[in-house]
């Protein structure tokens, strides 16, 4: 029982097209139909990214983002991804789940 949540499609060219196009790609989040669970819009200009708040019992929620990071993202699209860091952890939920995928390959885990 997964019902999916599609936030956009992004064309090959960058461009964003309707979430019904069959062509370019975009991010989908699957998320079980029993489970209690809301997207929330962020208001960073970050593009690709679905959040969802689910529910664990009365008390508790999770902050759950899928982000995805373009290979060729330019600064200024780093700092927006930054900024929709800065705002999901700002959001102030005690559990936060990022995931997805950051086309980051020369990140120094280091530093």
């Amino acid at each position: 029982n997964l019902a999916p949540i599609i936030k956009c499609m992004i064309d090959d060219d960058g461009s964003v097209t309707s979430a019904l196009s069959i062509i370019g790609r975009g991010l989908i989040l699957y998320i079980n139909s029993e489970l209690d669970a809301d997207e929330i819009r962020m208001d960073t200009q970050f593009v690709e990214n679905i959040f969802v708040n689910v529910k664990i019992n009365k008390h508790e929620s999770m902050l759950i983002g899928l982000i995805y990071r373009s290979e060729s993202g330019s600064e200024d699209n780093n700092n927006l991804l930054n900024e929709l860091i800065s705002e999901a952890y700002s959001k102030g939920f005690k559990k936060l789940l990022l995931f997805g995928d950051f086309n980051y390959p020369g990140i120094s885990w280091e530093s």
